[in-house]
């Protein structure tokens, strides 16, 4: 899948010229047209110049975590050689062949993946507890419970989605769908988590970004260059408010478009033979609280990101940040109910 971004000196100007006071940059992701064929959400780092400026490796603010080695978290995970990063689609379960160990390896895969989450989770904490921006005790605080709260959120759609009779009424549809199993969608998931979070706070450089709340990007993406689609749109009335407009009208179609989708999905829950109607009630309940889930999520993150920018304040925080977020994310849940649930909505 192509991964692509706003240029990064690009938008450190847009972020300069907006109004007000906010961290520095720890690391964060701009997205391009989504909608033009690529296909989800596309992370990518910060603008060189400016990623060697916050590195820890040089910057004494990260004194506190640079001494957290992701590495030993992540090492020892049961992975092919070669295999694509954690949370790829299709991952069945873990690299656990032999049927009597799988359980006792699943577990294992899963504890190793929930302590790489915790050591980042502490990590970030720690990040911005010592970021050196103009922010005040308060504003520290109030964005290190913005960071957990999304966390918390995440963990909560992790669970709803890697629902064992969930993904087992999902089967039967004989979909396309990232899962095949309960376990292999708690590690993956619960490895995207660690993966973004550590690849966010510069805390382990091998770190993958998400591509979404359940997948993560292929590669690290760095400095790869887009069109902003609502770049060149006449400012109108004020700074930024054509932008704004023109990501209104992107975020209202892909909202419709998710409404379709969804609609469809419950067709074919409906449509599933073989099934009793409390089987479908059952079915149809569990699938919303994982719909409701990733929905909290989602909105969570997106308020959370503006912390990760020098001015969560400026004008194009939500053309270059919010709107491509929900965008993204959105489009990477329809995606996602299409593969599983083999629905259209066009």
């Amino acid at each position: 899948m192509r991964r692509t971004t706003i240029p990064g000196a690009l938008r450190l100007l847009q972020i300069a010229r907006g109004i007000g006071r906010g961290p520095k940059l720890m690391r964060s992701r701009a997205r391009s047209d989504v909608a033009a064929g690529t296909g989800g959400r596309h992370p990518a780092g910060i603008h060189a110049a400016s990623r060697a400026a916050y590195h820890c490796a040089t910057e004494s603010r990260f004194a506190a975590i640079c001494g957290i080695s992701l590495t030993v978290a992540f090492a020892g995970i049961p992975q092919a050689a070669g295999a694509a990063p954690p949370g790829s689609p299709g991952e069945r379960s873990v690299e656990c062949a032999a049927p009597r160990a799988r359980e006792a390896c699943e577990a294992e895969a899963l504890r190793q993946a929930q302590q790489a989450l915790e050591a980042a989770r502490h990590g970030a904490t720690e990040a911005i507890a010592a970021t050196d921006g103009p922010l005040d005790p308060e504003e520290r605080e109030a964005w290190a419970r913005a960071f957990t709260t999304s966390l918390s959120l995440w963990r909560a759609f992790r669970d709803a989605r890697c629902d064992p009779r969930l993904i087992s009424y999902e089967g039967a549809l004989k979909g396309t769908g990232p899962f095949a199993d309960a376990p292999g969608c708690r590690v993956a998931i619960t490895r995207v988590m660690a993966g973004d979070v550590s690849f966010r706070y510069d805390l382990e450089v091998a770190a993958h970004p998400r591509e979404s709340a359940t997948r993560a990007s292929p590669a690290r993406a760095e400095g790869a260059e887009a069109k902003d689609p609502c770049g060149d749109v006449d400012p109108a009335a004020c700074d930024y408010c054509g932008a704004n407009q023109c990501w209104e009208q992107r975020l209202a179609r892909v909202d419709r478009e998710l409404n379709r989708v969804w609609v469809s999905s419950l067709g074919a829950i409906r449509g599933t033979p073989n099934l009793a109607p409390a089987g479908r009630a059952d079915w149809t309940a569990r699938l919303r609280t994982a719909q409701r889930a990733w929905l909290a999520w989602r909105d969570a993150e997106c308020a959370l990101e503006p912390w990760e920018t020098p001015n969560r304040f400026a004008h194009s925080i939500y053309s270059t940040l919010v709107a491509p977020c929900l965008e993204g994310e959105t489009l990477a849940r329809i995606n996602d109910l299409r593969a599983t649930y083999r629905s259209g909505g066009r």
